[in-house]
């Protein structure tokens, strides 16, 4: 499998989940209008959320430059507590 097969096979996935919580929606929404309980729209249970809401945003080259620095300053803190004593 490609890499864009992957992804493709992701945003089928994603899409499928969301139109699950779509038609739980419209089911609720169909419950609520058979009990009568009080006049509620399919937007008021679950609103699908558009494209821009679901692209998580992109860490610039700098963050990550920084969080691997981070990271690496960690490591090298750790490594200097590590003592090594050799038994003869």
């Amino acid at each position: 499998m490609t890499p864009r097969e992957f992804y493709i096979l992701l945003e089928e996935e994603q899409e499928f989940k969301l139109d699950q919580l779509e038609m739980q929606a419209l089911q609720a929404f169909m419950n609520e209008k058979a009990a009568r309980i009080e006049k509620l729209k399919l937007k008021d249970i679950y609103e699908r959320p558009t494209n821009a809401q679901l692209v998580a945003p992109q860490k610039t080259e700098d963050e990550i430059r920084e969080a691997q620095l981070r990271r690496q300053r960690e490591n090298d803190a750790l490594l200097g507590r590590i003592q090594v004593h050799k038994n003869t």
